[in-house]
């Protein structure tokens, strides 16, 4: 399988690893479930893509990325961005493996490691939190991680939330997480915003969002224009992200 970013070539899978036998590495999961991870591929390129659009500004130089599974947001910031270093942690070994036969492999380094530890100890420009699963109600359970995140005062930090289409049958839970009501998604990834604010000074300056969400934060200072919000559909995620 071959995956291609806006259809240049960005990451050569091994079919043994993307059809594993007992099932249990994120590379077959991708495989599985392409079309989601196409758009939220599209979500991530946006994002960078608005990073990029303010490096003048911002001059992210280094990039920690946690849960690098099958490598697209590592190819999106190796194409986007392209920084002097950038970090990539993972726990799955398939996908280890995977990451470091990449034609970028040269480029950036790749270690087995449980990101909740590794978000304790770890400083960078851009860190980028490609969650599998998180939502406002799991802000307590990485409370500590995200207090260092954002305490050693990043650049830019990157969080993606998978809840955006639970949030009808989930609306009161995250609201208490939130500390306030909210009517609708955008509404949502601003009371999210709120919450990052009160407690590290961070402010969500921009959006992109189908069934889970790309959230860039930059220091409130940074954030003088209202958030920018960029709706996706499967189209988006056509175009973006391809397979082969």
């Amino acid at each position: 399988m071959r995956i291609t970013i806006e259809g240049a070539p960005a990451l050569e899978c091994v079919e043994s690893d993307y059809e594993d036998s007992d099932k249990t590495s994120f590379l077959y999961h991708v495989s599985r479930h392409f079309g989601t991870v196409q758009v939220h591929g599209a979500a991530q390129l946006l994002a960078v893509k608005y990073l990029q659009q303010r490096q003048d500004e911002l001059g992210i130089k280094s990039v920690v990325e946690f849960f690098g599974g099958v490598g697209i947001g590592t190819a999106i910031i190796q194409k986007v961005l392209q920084p002097e270093s950038h970090t990539v942690y993972e726990i799955d070994d398939v996908c280890i493996n995977h990451l470091k036969n990449q034609a970028f492999a040269d480029r950036i380094t790749v270690e087995m490691r449980d990101a909740k530890e590794a978000m304790l100890d770890s400083t960078a420009d851009l860190m980028y939190l490609d969650f599998f699963s998180f939502s406002a109600y799991r802000l307590k359970d990485w409370r500590r991680q995200l207090d260092a995140v954002f305490f050693s005062e990043p650049t830019a930090v990157e969080i993606t939330d998978t809840s955006i289409a639970r949030l009808p049958l989930q609306k009161e839970r995250y609201a208490k997480a939130l500390g306030r009501n909210f009517d609708g998604r955008e509404d949502y990834a601003m009371a999210f915003s709120d919450k990052i604010t009160r407690e590290y000074g961070y402010k969500l300056a921009y959006y992109a969002y189908r069934e889970n969400a790309c959230m860039v934060f930059l220091p409130k200072d940074k954030v003088v224009a209202p958030t920018e919000f960029r709706r996706l559909n499967q189209t988006d995620g056509d175009m973006s992200v391809q397979r082969w």
